[in-house]
């Protein structure tokens, strides 16, 4: 049926954009300190951080995201998870890098998942130093965030009406 045609090149067309192009993500996540009983792989950030395509980054992102415990069946995930602060704070440094929107869904999924406290500490230390930078990728992270109901109450205590 002509239908699922067009929708079977649409979804192809998205994977070769996803296969040409790739993010730039920070370095420093690639040799992220990961705590004893973190079950996040160092590959998984090497590939993220490296990845020849955005594709090979967002598989590496879902295994990340996998490896912190979200998924379809949990879809949250305890404050007190091995290497919870210090990946999604890592991860969270992606969102204003240029190109990083294929990756921008799946790092929702995750801050979703993340307990609105910790979450909140996280956007907030991110915030300040996106304010400080203050370059036109900060508006294309604080978008990401908008989408994210626990980092609503973050980004309205630094931009008030």
């Amino acid at each position: 049926d002509s239908m699922t045609g067009t929708r079977g090149r649409s979804k192809r067309s998205a994977k070769n954009r996803l296969k040409s192009g790739r993010v730039t993500v920070p370095a420093a996540l690639a040799s992220l300190t990961l705590p004893e009983g973190c079950l996040v792989q160092q590959k998984s950030l090497e590939v993220l951080t490296h990845g020849a395509s955005s594709l090979e980054q967002l598989c590496a992102l879902k295994e990340i995201v996998f490896a912190l415990g979200v998924s379809r069946e949990q879809r949250e995930v305890g404050a007190d998870t091995p290497g919870l602060r210090a990946v999604v704070g890592g991860l969270l440094r992606i969102l204003p890098e240029p190109g990083s929107k294929p990756l921008h869904d799946e790092l929702k999924n995750l801050m979703q998942a993340v307990p609105p406290a910790t979450l909140g500490e996280l956007v907030d230390d991110f915030i300040l130093e996106m304010i400080e930078k203050r370059n036109p990728e900060m508006l294309l992270a604080i978008g990401a965030l908008c989408n994210v109901p626990a980092a609503r109450a973050s980004l309205a205590s630094h931009f008030e009406a």
